[in-house]
């Protein structure tokens, strides 16, 4: 059974942190961590093989040996997925473990491969931190940048990935869990800035033609403030992040500005042009995408401090401050819904376009 979840819009593709049981996740593909015999002995793969049933042994066979870094394909026997993505994160043979390079290699491998059999849904385990004994915090970043950056480059099919984690405790997730939560709330900061900047720049191109100087000239300064915070964002870790929210909300000012602009561009651009329409209406989106995920990142904060008390001595105002976060990402849900209906009706579905 599952329980807690904090997903993130990266484009029109959601990155969703569950904390469960991976076999319970009815994804398209379920990724396995093994050796390079998958042996299926332990941990995430022994779980998979035991509710999928000897068909998946017997699929696996067919692929040996494997190296460090592998990904092979099997049947899911009797899971709720079509596929299990099996990565070899131990090499046998060469008596090796994972790095991060070994789980950037294998989680690409992963998306690459739910693209070209058109699946929508993959989930991850905490790859290579059981067995494999790599820390957290170096998995978590791996895993969740290279996450990030391939729901960002607009992928055709694959429309939802989770990273599913075992959760220990009474009384909330570990720490090593939580710490999930804000890697991917890192990596969809990055992939926020960079789309929002694209979609600025697109809109001053857009200004520039119809001669709005002044608001062209608000277009250029918001940027250039958004270019310094992608250019400070690619230097920041979850690590460092690790209990500072302030760190990861360098974008919110230029989210408030950008919904701003495109507001009063909507007054002055033809919205008789469909592709001028698109471009104001794109940068209302992805300013309320990046909104939405700031308020999860900031709610999952106040959770990590809900946690910490035990179910009978949380704060009042801890409570509180959750009770106004939630119906503020709600309403921030409700407007994504509103534009992308807008955008729909003009032939487009957002970023994927």
């Amino acid at each position: 059974m599952t329980t807690r979840a904090s997903s993130y819009l990266i484009g029109d593709c959601t990155c969703t942190v569950m904390f469960g049981n991976l076999v319970d996740v009815p994804a398209d593909a379920l990724v396995s961590s093994d050796d390079s015999y998958l042996s299926m002995g332990g941990g995430v793969s022994a779980a998979l093989y035991f509710v999928g049933g000897e068909q998946v042994a017997i699929d696996a066979r067919k692929h040996l040996p494997l190296a460090l870094g592998d990904v092979a394909v099997t049947s899911a026997g009797r899971l709720p997925a079509k596929y299990i993505f099996h990565g070899v994160t131990i090499d046998i043979a060469q008596q090796s473990g994972p790095n991060t390079d070994c789980l950037r290699q294998i989680v690409l491998r992963c998306l690459s491969l739910a693209e070209a059999l058109r699946l929508r849904h993959v989930a991850f385990p905490a790859l290579g931190t059981g067995t494999g004994s790599l820390p957290f915090e170096l998995a978590a970043d791996a895993i969740t940048t290279v996450l990030a950056d391939f729901l960002s480059g607009r992928p055709r099919y694959v429309r939802e990935v989770t990273v599913v984690l075992y959760a220990h405790g009474i009384y909330g997730p570990s720490e090593a869990e939580l710490f999930y939560e804000r890697a991917v709330a890192v990596a969809a900061q990055r992939t926020d800035s960079r789309r929002l900047r694209e979609l600025v720049e697109e809109l001053e191109v857009l200004l520039a033609r119809i001669g709005s100087e002044p608001l062209r000239e608000r277009a250029l300064h918001l940027r250039e403030g958004i270019a310094g915070a992608e250019a400070a964002l690619a230097g920041v870790s979850a690590v460092q992040t690790w209990g500072k929210v302030d760190e990861v909300d360098i974008l919110e000012p230029a989210t408030g500005e950008a919904s701003d602009l495109a507001r009063r561009s909507a007054a002055v651009v033809d919205w008789e042009d469909i592709k001028a329409r698109e471009t104001v209406l794109q940068l209302r989106l992805q300013s309320l995408r990046t909104q939405h995920n700031i308020l999860i990142g900031n709610r999952n904060q106040l959770e990590e401090r809900k946690a910490k008390y035990g179910p009978t001595a949380v704060p009042l105002e801890v409570e509180n401050a959750l009770l106004d976060i939630v119906a503020e990402i709600t309403a921030k849900e409700d407007e994504i819904r509103s534009v992308k209906s807008e955008l729909a009706r003009l032939g487009t579905t957002g970023p994927g376009r």
